[in-house]
C-alpha cells in the first residue's frame, strides 16, 4: 500500500491568515508619515505627512495630510470611508472618491502580520495595491503602486510610527478620544492646504491619492 506524508496541519484554522494584534486601521491614533514616492519617470521625492485612523458607529474614517517635496511641493488631504470588519475581522471594504479616479473601490486583508489592500475603478482605469508590514505595534512599513490601465502612475514607500506611550503606559488623547501625537486638528477633509496653481490637477489628485498612510 502507498502512504504519502501530509504536510497539511490536522486542525481545519488556517495558520498563514491567523489575525494577529495590528494597531494600524484597528486602533483609533494618529500616526506620522515619512519616505519616498517614485514618479512614472522613475524620479524620487520626498514625502511626508499624518495619518488619523477614527472609529464611528458604523464607520471608520482614514483620514490625514501628505506633503510631497516636489518643486513646487504641493501638500492635500485625503480621506477614506471604511466598513468595520465583520465577525471574522480580517476584511474591510473602503472607498474613497475624487474628480480624477471617480470612486475607487477597495478591500483591506489581514494576513499575519500584513494587511494588503487592492483597490481600482472601473470606469477610470486607476487601480493599484498595498502592502502594509507591521514591524511592531507603533511601526508599519507601506509599499505600493498606483496605476492607470497597464500603466504606472505613481510608486511609494513610506514609513508609518505612532508616538510612543507616555509615563504610566497611556497615550495623550484629544478631545475626540483619538490618539494624537500634534496638537492641531486636520484639515477638512478634500481641501488642499497648499494648491499650486500651475500644476496639472491630475497631478494634483494623484498626490492627494497617495493612501499612506496613506
Amino acid at each position: 500500500m502507498l502512504s504519502f506524508r501530509c504536510n497539511v496541519p490536522r486542525s481545519g484554522g488556517a495558520r498563514h491568515n491567523e489575525r494577529m494584534a495590528h494597531t494600524f486601521l484597528f486602533v483609533p491614533a494618529v500616526w506620522s508619515v515619512t519616505g519616498t514616492v517614485w514618479r512614472a519617470d522613475g524620479h524620487a521625492l520626498e514625502a511626508q505627512g499624518r495619518t488619523e485612523i477614527a472609529h464611528r458607529e458604523g464607520c471608520w474614517l482614514l483620514s490625514g495630510t501628505l506633503k510631497v517635496l516636489g518643486a513646487p511641493p504641493v501638500e492635500f488631504v485625503h480621506a477614506y470611508l471604511i466598513e468595520p470588519p465583520g465577525p471574522e475581522g480580517n476584511q474591510m471594504k473602503w472607498t474613497f472618491e475624487n474628480a480624477t479616479y471617480g470612486k475607487l473601490r477597495g478591500l483591506y486583508a489581514v494576513i499575519g502580520s500584513s494587511i494588503l489592500s487592492v483597490f481600482g475603478c472601473d470606469t477610470s482605469g486607476y487601480h493599484g495595491s498595498e502592502h502594509l508590514a507591521q514591524i511592531d505595534a507603533d511601526n508599519y512599513r507601506t509599499a505600493g503602486l498606483l496605476l492607470l490601465h497597464d500603466r504606472v502612475v505613481y510608486s511609494w514607500q513610506l514609513d508609518l510610527k505612532r508616538p510612543p506611550a507616555r509615563a504610566g503606559g497611556r497615550r495623550r488623547t484629544d478631545q475626540a478620544g483619538s490618539e494624537a501625537a500634534e496638537p492641531s486638528a486636520p484639515a477638512a477633509a478634500g481641501e488642499a492646504l497648499t494648491p499650486d496653481p500651475d500644476a496639472a490637477p491630475a497631478d494634483s489628485d494623484r498626490a492627494a491619492a497617495l493612501r499612506t498612510a496613506r
